[in-house]
């Protein structure tokens, strides 16, 4: 009876804070947004969350020419509209052709050049404005002070190591599997940006595979909350203008797992500030440790890749040896970045182009 009071108490705290302070996205809504899609449109989703879709075939002559059209359509927009880029490109050349290449926002866009070219141009004024003027333009790793990541975020990771984790082995349809637990996140304690940049590492961790560019994310969300410091709207804010306008990936399919009794308060306005592809592919997994895994068995993300803690797999992380590793393959790469630097510091100047 404790126990119920104490939900009565949340969802009673939760209708207060969000109610008349949040816009939403209604349950009507939704269902006219769905209806709104065209057959093929919906046929494409459906085949995306069960793993069924088809990946385009690219053949060369089609990269040569949207990667020209790319490029031509970039050079249009204005200098004033593309401040970061350009900056970018002065600074740190050889990291704009690594980390932000632009095959990887044609595939994010389903090759519409024009959305390709508005991520791509927004993922740089995005990062800036996240990372900061001094970090921006270093590469995105764990090196301390030769990467783009801040002091803080080294306790994000090992503090809450599931929020934000790229699970190491694919689903049996070959995706990359993307968890965040919402468990594991006290914000009273960590703050949305520092959180956020942990997001966006994980993100370009999962970018590093061509399947994650091809064929998007899948993602397992644990939504056992428990406290209301567990919950921080400007971050999720912030996570899903990421996923909507910059980050190049698109989310697959999104399962929900083991969602609180006041997340009907919740999910409304969670759903306002996802952008429509990332919303229509989002599911509910109710019921017990066992049942969830069955549904999840079914969209082809066996227990066996799942981490133990939390969902009953038989995944354990160790956060430690993960990120070691982590290291190694990223002082690997920036030697080779280094090496490519100095070949073009040799060469007639270049772009992106090249």
């Amino acid at each position: 009876e404790r126990e119920r009071e104490r939900e009565r108490e949340t969802i009673r705290i939760l209708r207060m804070s969000f109610s008349f302070t949040a816009p939403q996205f209604t349950v009507q809504q939704h269902e006219e947004e769905r209806n709104a899609l065209s057959e093929e449109e919906r046929d494409r989703i459906e085949a995306e969350i069960r793993g069924t879709s088809i990946e385009l075939d690219e053949s060369p002559e089609m990269i040569e020419t949207l990667l020209r059209e790319f490029h031509e359509t970039l050079e249009s927009i204005p200098e004033s509209n593309k401040v970061e880029y350009l900056e970018a490109m002065n600074r740190c050349p050889q990291l704009v052709k690594t980390e932000s290449d632009p095959i990887r926002f044609l595939r994010s866009e389903g090759f519409r050049v024009e959305n390709a070219v508005q991520r791509f141009v927004y993922y740089w004024s995005m990062r800036r404005r996240l990372f900061g003027e001094d970090k921006a333009f270093l590469p995105l790793t764990l090196l301390g002070d030769k990467g783009a990541m801040h002091d803080v975020d080294y306790e994000t990771i090992k503090g809450i190591p599931e929020y934000y984790f790229v699970l190491p082995n694919k689903d049996d349809h070959g995706r990359v599997v993307f968890l965040t637990d919402k468990t594991r996140v006290d914000f009273r304690k960590y703050h949305r940006n520092s959180v956020t940049r942990v997001f966006w590492y994980m993100m370009h961790v999962a970018l590093e595979q061509e399947v994650a560019q091809k064929r998007g994310v899948v993602v397992v969300a644990v939504m056992r909350v428990t406290h209301l410091g567990q919950m921080d709207r400007r971050q999720q804010v912030l996570t899903f203008q990421s996923l909507g306008k910059a980050l190049p990936i698109r989310i697959a399919a999104a399962h929900m797992c083991h969602p609180p009794s006041f997340f009907s308060v919740v999910w409304p306005v969670l759903a306002f500030v996802m952008d429509t592809r990332t919303r229509q592919r989002c599911y509910i997994r109710k019921g017990t440790e066992y049942q969830v895994l069955v549904q999840l068995n079914k969209y082809g993300i066996s227990t066996a890749i799942l981490p133990k803690a939390r969902l009953g797999g038989d995944y354990i992380l160790d956060i430690d040896n993960w990120i070691e590793q982590r290291r190694l393959i990223e002082t690997e790469r920036m030697y080779n970045d280094a090496a490519a630097d100095a070949a073009d510091a040799d060469a007639p100047s270049s772009s992106i182009q090249d």
